[in-house]
């Protein structure tokens, strides 16, 4: 039968008859022919179909691996993680009987050989190598989940020799869903709109999801950028699961555009991080040719090194790169739904699903072949970091807690949960201009980490190729505006290394809030201080914002209070038990330590009853969604304000948009150019006028610009233009050479002006995306942030744009009437990691009612056109 259905159209509804008409004939054409064991359930004899019919659902998927761990002694299920909608991640350990059995020996002797003190002492000779294959981290990418079922459904079922054999000698982890809640998102949609007869036309509503799509997880972030960042619970239950295993090969499933074919790695040799080993390429390259040939045996077209690179870690088949891994990408040209058009001929969802289940196989039979040179690579990895890290010039990095302690927490939270070494400074130091007291961190380079502590530390602005898949630096030091600095060979000694960190004591510890007579403060220093605000307003607490320094005596002592504190006005005597209870909650909750004062008399600077402080109203806000907006940014404010900061938004669909009585909202978000007709932007200026906000990121500016509502200026043309002659074939490179994917600027800050208040700095780190900047505002106090003179820290910046940056504006405030627009040419909140505009992102809410009418931008400099 598997031979008849090779020559038949794969992808006509002809053959989607076919399958109805013969039991499992799907089966046959994805996996080997050899005899199977009745006793474990196929896929169909489970859910009633084959998937590639339909598309498995998240919660059948479950089902149907408990089953196959409950029917074979080859198969354990282990859930690693719940998704913010609560499904279960989830992983199958897949090995022989025998391994099974002393499966915790196994993984702990392979551990072994990650430590360069005791690897030398592994015997290799008789340790299973480990494939850990990962499925569908973006939920659109349904090839890979549905292909996971017929990979675990072979290893469980086949009564083959040469499983036998493999088994024996490797471990497999199946990872069946890295995204849930896309996964299930989308499935839903696809199975909803497939009819009896299947339509390929690419116009079809099945294969065109509405906004935001389902790549993405509940929040629209996309996971597969967020191995290092470590922002959502998918993520941190997939790396904490990932250094459990460290496994040898981790194959990494995605898709592709539909006109395209197939694609494994390696990527192109020029895009690959200078940190990986040639080594890690090497058998990266020794593994494809297994994957050409099971592709071969089938006939399915497929290409490598174009296209795609190994160079942000953040990836899931960059990050394993770094840990003596091999990380793999494959890219399937999707369907999207069940069947569709494309230049090669109609793609079928079972056609998708075969060749990743082909390559999955192939990765095995690689991991089988190449296991003891795979292990002997671990194990030589890690010794080799240490020998790096001997001749580096850098031998550790040390840093600064500051008052901002959730942000100095999370900071932390990442380096332990990367496996990173982290330990309390034993003694005072001095680096660079800097001093270090033994309240600080220092992270030795001396560790097997070594090359991950580079890539979340270093800065670099010098680059084989200009051409990227994704972002050129994510330095997280700078991103998570960590004070810090390296210390060389004649300034570190390990006797610098104080106590082992781990996350129990780098938290606030809790203080008991003192009764106050008039009232209590609250310093805007900690990136959770908006969080206090918000649920102190929620409680209908009296909050007015500090513009002006003052220093007050406490019943914890003499306090200096700078612009951007916000006092707590006490409505009895010692305040009333509620009003205690509501602080002591913020206290305990987000470590936040309130200050508790008997009077209103200032020591210094203005009193407690002085109109320069501002009241502050709770903020009821719109995110605008739908059509136009960018999802990945919308995504990462409604975390932010939801789940990071537990604030309340409303998300708006533009088509809602003239439905809201808009008198009722503060503020409103725009992250790109929404489909507003007339007489909704009429709307928009209307409430603009009367005192709204709006906090624009990214393409929102441009739309904002447009309808005049934002006074950016785009920088006068250049007098001549130059024609820089290019060959055709060089046409791509020079393409890529003039984008600006994502490099980290610098910002100076204006720290008297509130959107800034709280900053101690004068300049912080942005990260700055595409190639447009507009010029500083007429009014000075209208860009009260701009890119500083040497302004590129890290990342690859086009050299026609290197000398233009300087000057130009990061931050505008644009006036009509008594409203604001607030244009953040960065996003303030980039891929949820980057607490450096953290604060600012929430001064724009709480203090955006502090900016003086005459600080703000009131027109263009030229009537526009």
């Amino acid at each position: 039968m598997r031979g008849n259905l090779v020559t038949i159209t794969l992808v006509s509804s002809l053959f989607f008859g076919l399958i109805h008409a013969q039991e499992n004939a799907l089966l046959y054409y994805y996996l080997p022919d050899e005899s199977l064991n009745p006793a474990v359930s196929t896929p169909a004899a489970f859910l009633g179909y084959d998937p590639g019919e339909w598309h498995l659902t998240h919660d059948q998927l479950l089902f149907y691996m408990k089953k196959l761990a409950d029917e074979s002694d080859r198969v354990l299920f282990q859930e690693y993680a719940r998704s913010h909608e609560g499904r279960p991640l989830f992983q199958l350990v897949i090995s022989s009987p025998e391994n099974i059995s002393k499966i915790e020996q196994i993984r702990t002797e392979h551990l072994r050989l990650a430590d360069p003190k005791i690897s030398s002492s592994v015997e290799i000779k008789n340790l299973p190598s480990v494939v850990s294959l990962n499925y569908t981290v973006h939920g659109n990418e349904p090839s890979g989940v549905n292909a996971s079922v017929y990979v675990a459904y072979y290893l469980a079922a086949s009564q083959g020799k040469y499983v036998d054999s493999l088994l024996k000698d490797v471990v497999v982890l199946i990872d069946p869903c890295l995204n849930p809640d896309g996964m299930h998102r989308f499935a839903n949609w696809v199975n909803a709109h497939k009819g009896q007869q299947l339509i390929s036309d690419p116009a079809s509503r099945e294969l065109n999801e509405p906004w935001p799509g389902s790549r993405s997880n509940h929040y629209w972030f996309d996971l597969n950028r967020d191995y290092l960042p470590l922002v959502h619970p998918e993520s941190r239950g997939r790396v904490r699961r990932f250094h459990e295993w460290l496994p040898n090969i981790y194959c990494d499933y995605h898709e592709m555009g539909t006109n395209s074919t197939y694609f494994f790695q390696p990527g192109v040799p020029e895009r690959t991080n200078p940190l990986t080993p040639q080594k890690n390429q090497e058998l990266t390259e020794k593994v494809a040719t297994y994957h050409a040939s099971f592709m071969d045996k089938i006939g399915s077209l497929y290409y490598s090194k174009e296209d795609f690179d190994d160079f942000y870690y953040g990836k899931g088949s960059t990050y394993p790169d770094i840990h003596g891994s091999i990380g793999i990408l494959f890219e399937q040209a999707s369907s999207r739904g069940h069947l569709q058009d494309s230049r090669n001929g109609k793609v079928s969802f079972p056609f998708t699903i075969r060749n990743q289940i082909t390559t999955s196989l192939s990765s095995l039979r690689a991991g089988f072949d190449l296991r003891e040179e795979l292990l002997e690579w671990k194990r030589n990895y890690f010794k080799d970091a240490m020998d790096e890290a001997a001749r580096h010039p850098v031998k550790a990095y040390v840093f600064k807690p500051d008052n901002d302690v959730s942000r100095s927490a999370m900071f932390l939270d990442l380096l332990i949960n990367h496996q990173i070494e982290v330990y309390q400074l034993a003694s005072n130091v001095r680096a660079g201009n800097k001093s270090f007291s033994a309240e600080s961190y220092i992270v030795p380079m001396d560790q097997r980490q070594h090359r991950l502590i580079r890539t979340l530390f270093d800065t670099t602005t010098v680059f084989k190729d200009s051409l990227f898949y994704d972002i050129s630096t994510w330095t997280f030091s700078l991103g998570m505006n960590v004070d810090f600095a390296p210390l060389t060979g004649s300034q570190y000694t390990t006797s610098l290394k104080g106590a082992l960190l781990d996350m129990n004591e780098i938290q606030r510890k809790p203080e008991k809030v003192l009764p106050a007579k008039y009232a209590w403060f609250i310093e805007n220093d900690d990136i959770f201080s908006a969080s206090a605000f918000y649920y102190l307003l929620q409680q209908g607490m009296n909050l007015r914002l500090v513009t002006e320094p003052m220093s007050i005596n406490t019943q914890q002592g003499k306090k200096r209070f700078g612009a951007g504190t916000v006092i707590i006005s006490a409505v009895t005597a010692n305040g009333s038990s509620a009003e205690l209870d509501h602080l002591q909650y913020v206290t305990n909750k987000w470590g936040i330590r309130v200050w508790s004062s008997d009077s209103g008399r200032a020591t210094e600077g203005v009193d407690l009853g002085s109109p320069s402080i501002q009241n502050l109203r709770l903020p009821k806000m719109v995110l605008l969604t739908g059509t136009g907006s960018s999802a990945q940014e919308a995504g990462e404010i409604w975390h932010t304000l939801d789940k990071r900061l537990g604030m309340k938004v409303t998300l708006l669909d533009v088509q809602q948009f003239d439905r809201l009585e808009w008198k009722d909202y503060t503020h409103l978000f725009i992250t790109g150019a929404p489909t507003l007709n007339e007489s909704q932007t009429q709307i928009l200026k209307s409430w603009i006028q009367e005192g709204g906000i709006v906090i624009a990121t990214g393409r929102g500016n441009n739309w904002l610009k447009s309808q005049k509502l934002a006074f950016l200026e785009d920088p006068a043309p250049e007098k001549e233009e130059t024609i820089n002659r290019i060959s055709y074939a060089d046409y791509e490179s020079a393409q890529g050479a003039s984008r600006l994917n994502g490099a980290i600027l610098e910002m100076e800050i204006d720290t008297t002006h509130p959107l800034f208040y709280g900053y101690k700095q004068k300049t912080i780190a942005v990260f700055h995306s595409g190639t447009q900047l507009f010029e500083a505002t007429r009014n000075p106090l209208a860009t009260p942030g701009y890119y500083s003179k040497k302004a590129i820290l890290s990342g690859y910046v086009p050299r026609q744009l290197k000398d233009k940056i300087a000057g130009k504006a990061a931050v505008v405030v644009s006036g009509h009437g008594s409203g604001k627009v607030i244009s953040l040419l960065d996003n303030p909140v980039f891929r949820g990691y980057w607490t450096a505009t953290f604060r600012l992102f929430t001064n724009s809410i709480f203090n955006s009612s502090a900016i003086m009418n005459g600080a703000t931008e009131r027109s263009f400099r030229k009537t526009e056109e």
